[in-house]
């Protein structure tokens, strides 16, 4: 049973049963049954996300008990010949939570709830893709921002009509960027894939500003523990969330970049040394001014 755990969280959180019922869309019944019972590994995750804690929080196990049995694991049976095997499963499991990026459901966010990135005054902002202040290096050449960057790998080719990744890597400011390569972001300009890649590439480049900015963020990633972050916007529900309009402290969206952003911190947890080195993306044409993009590596310079 689980109910203990839940209820020491839910206290140190200052809210209740109902409320993470809330959270879990579910009444606050079934959430009692479920916790007083043998939840599934599944359900166990779905209470530690909506709690914004680990799988292994809820289910805390001194090493002196005696646990054996077995748990099945995506449609894999696994044998558990002790509280460490146990363990490590749920650690797996809290690793892989963020690895994958779901670009279609839309969820739904209190604000209270989570740490949102390009909202005014927030201290978590230096996260956002849009801020200047964390220079870009790729091949040598500079960029004022993840946004200038992920905008001129949309145009890997040279156009003799107007050199569109030398004007959105030289921009400096976005939203005027934005107007200018309006009139080209189509056929034979912007590459025929975007729509397919543009996740990976804005993964991409955000983890290139981690890499070379590693000790300006850390300290952020390190205090957002466990919390979901959010990308607050007021027009874009695919990369953030937006308000909704009967309840602005409720926020509704797929939040593409938060899920970056606790991707990124979840492979910090885990294997801090790795987001120094981020290698080029496997896919055509991805260059700057022709020139294939090579691996960004900065541990040397970190020293680690």
């Amino acid at each position: 049973m689980i109910e203990r755990q839940v209820k020491k969280i839910c206290k140190e959180q200052g809210i209740t049963l109902q409320e993470l019922a809330n959270r879990l869309g579910i009444n606050r019944v079934n959430l009692s049954v479920s916790i007083n019972g043998n939840p599934t590994l599944a359900k166990m995750t779905k209470i530690a996300d909506a709690l914004g804690v680990t799988v292994s929080d809820l289910l805390p196990i001194p090493l002196e008990y005696h646990v054996r049995g077995y748990v099945e694991l995506n449609n894999q049976m696994i044998r558990i010949k002790g509280a460490d095997d146990l363990r490590k499963i749920l650690e797996k499991i809290d690793r892989e939570k963020y690895q994958s990026i779901d670009t279609i459901s839309k969820k739904r966010y209190l604000t209270k709830d989570c740490i949102l990135v390009d909202y005014p005054a927030s201290e978590y902002n230096a996260l956002s893709n849009k801020i200047h202040g964390f220079q870009l290096e790729i091949n040598g050449i500079k960029t004022h921002s993840v946004e200038t960057l992920y905008h001129a790998l949309k145009f890997p080719r040279y156009s003799a009509d107007i050199d569109l990744q030398a004007l959105t890597l030289n921009a400096s400011d976005t939203t005027t960027l934005k107007k200018q390569i309006a009139p080209y972001s189509k056929f034979p300009y912007m590459r025929l894939d975007w729509d397919e890649i543009k996740v990976d590439v804005m993964e991409w480049c955000m983890r290139v500003k981690f890499a070379q900015h590693f000790e300006d963020l850390k300290p952020l990633l390190q205090k957002s523990q466990t919390k979901t972050l959010v990308k607050y916007s007021t027009t874009n529900d695919f990369w953030g969330a937006c308000p909704v309009k009967s309840n602005p402290s409720c926020l509704m969206g797929t939040n593409v970049l938060g899920q970056i952003l606790m991707k990124i911190r979840n492979d910090y947890q885990y294997r801090p040394k790795d987001i120094l080195v981020v290698k080029p993306l496997k896919i055509k044409d991805f260059t700057i001014y022709g020139r294939s993009i090579e691996t960004i590596d900065t541990r040397l310079y970190y020293n680690v």
